[in-house]
């Protein structure tokens, strides 16, 4: 008896096999793409939530310097909100805005091929109508907010066109009224229909534009 006689003869696949295992592995990667696609985007809003938690933070050590007062959402030289607190985000600061701390872009909003960043933008936006009227040049005077767990603070916009909000001559529950139509896709619904929140006692919301509309006001 020869030596390869009690050998099991080898066989490659068959082309219905081939077809088999090619459609299975495409059902799978269906099946697949859409979980995978969700956990990121679960992953970009956490992002986003830690960065406002972190700008929460840098609030909070600006306050402590400034007699309890946030900074005015555009200050008398012209300087934005975010340059105030930038030395509290543990970034150097550099007037060319090239080293803008990446604690102030929505990974979301930089992933938007309608909204790339260029230097100076950033992906949220200071209320200025968190006081007895809506004024971007004054500073906001935490011990004087009398609903600071509904009072939003900052929330996601794009970019440096709206640095603070509401806008010139606009009150803050008219922005609240038209927030949803108006910012669709570049804030209130940025992370799957919905977008997240700095409220002035430090907490970070997750809310839909309905949701936010309701407490904007």
């Amino acid at each position: 008896m020869s030596a390869s006689s009690g050998r099991t003869r080898r066989r490659g696949f068959t082309l219905t096999e081939l077809i088999v295992v090619i459609t299975v592995l495409a059902v799978l990667a269906l099946l697949l793409i859409p979980v995978v696609a969700k956990v990121r985007a679960s992953a970009q809003s956490t992002h986003c939530t830690s960065n406002l938690q972190q700008i929460g933070r840098a609030f909070t050590l600006y306050a402590q310097d400034n007699k309890s007062c946030l900074p005015a959402p555009v200050q008398t030289d012209g300087t934005p909100w975010y340059v105030a607190i930038h030395p509290y985000t543990g970034t150097p600061w550099r007037n060319d805005f090239a080293q803008l701390a990446p604690v102030f872009l929505c990974p979301t909003w930089q992933l938007d091929a309608d909204n790339t960043p260029v230097a100076g933008d950033i992906g949220y936006a200071m209320s200025a109508g968190v006081g007895p009227a809506v004024d971007p040049g004054r500073p906001v005077s935490m011990p004087t907010l009398q609903r600071p767990t509904q009072t939003v603070v900052v929330l996601e916009l794009t970019g440096t066109t709206f640095p603070y909000f509401p806008d010139a001559g606009q009150s803050l529950a008219e922005f609240g009224g038209d927030y949803m139509s108006t910012f669709e896709a570049h804030g209130c619904d940025r992370h799957s229909g919905a977008a997240n929140y700095l409220f002035a006692d430090g907490h970070v919301g997750h809310h839909s534009p309905t949701e936010a509309a309701a407490f904007l006001k």
